[in-house]
């Protein structure tokens, strides 16, 4: 079992990391192309050398920049705000130099206005990590495997870590979760229903030591969490204990069934 949660969370890795690695080369490709900062006067090989040396290297900074942050203990709102907006600001601060220096590497000495390389660098830095936000990608799922399922007889399992981000402390609160986009929503005891910028696969992998089951696509349920079930001709549907009336999907029945929830 945890070799293949350690094999899923390695893949969901990988694929983060080809995303935001193919965003940076097709930033590469593009300045090769239009030639910013004014080197589309250089020869075609020096403008390539140049910016492919440049962007890789703040590839680099930002890819550390973000695992730092995943790491941090913080919401993951506030990672989202901070690589967004603190990100090109931060990273950027030396990217006069850096232009300066790769300019030198190809033989072309130049006094560049400093202030403005800034400030173009921070909003084409903006631009990608809008892209890379809005396609789901800016925040690397943390390389920590999922906790192990409890010993039997433990009440207070440790609490996941999609509930850690929505300041969720007990695991007794979480009644269902549902995929919305990048997101999942939580349903809980209080009421409140929490959304967290995560990937509902990522969410079933935390919530696997916990009592309960996916019952449909994009919905897991806690198992306290069920107080009926009804059938509508071919079709189940759950009853939770904040009202909620849930379907069972088909490909779940049978999960469902051996929950023994369908005989509540």
């Amino acid at each position: 079992m945890t070799d293949s949660r350690s094999a899923k969370l390695s893949s969901s890795v990988s694929r983060g990391i080809r995303a935001r690695w193919a965003a940076i080369i097709g930033a590469a490709l593009i300045t090769i192309l239009t030639g910013p900062f004014g080197t589309i006067s250089l020869p075609l090989p020096n403008r390539t050398l140049f910016w492919t040396a440049l962007i890789i290297w703040n590839g680099l900074k930002w890819e550390l920049w973000s695992i730092a942050l995943t790491r941090h203990p913080a919401s993951a709102r506030w990672k989202q705000l901070t690589i967004l907006i603190a990100g090109p600001f931060v990273l950027n601060a030396t990217m006069p130099f850096e232009v300066e220096f790769a300019y030198a590497a190809v033989g072309v000495p130049v006094d560049l206005p400093r202030l403005y390389i800034w400030l173009i660098a921070s909003a084409i830095s903006i631009i990608i990590g809008l892209t890379l936000f809005l396609a789901g990608m800016l925040d690397p799922p943390s390389e920590e495997l999922p906790q192990e399922a409890p010993p039997i007889g433990d009440a207070n399992p440790p609490v996941p870590r999609i509930l850690e981000r929505a300041g969720v402390t007990r695991t007794v609160d979480l009644l269902a979760a549902f995929a919305e986009d990048h997101y999942v929503r939580l349903h809980l005891q209080n009421g409140r229903k929490p959304l967290v910028l995560y990937r509902f696969g990522d969410a079933l992998n935390d919530l696997e030591p916990l009592a309960g089951e996916r019952v449909h696509r994009g919905i897991w349920v806690a198992t306290h969490a069920v107080t009926a079930a009804r059938r509508e001709g071919r079709n189940w549907r759950l009853t939770l204990t904040d009202g909620s009336d849930l379907p069972v999907g088909g490909t779940y029945l049978a999960a469902v069934k051996a929950r023994g929830w369908l005989t509540v």
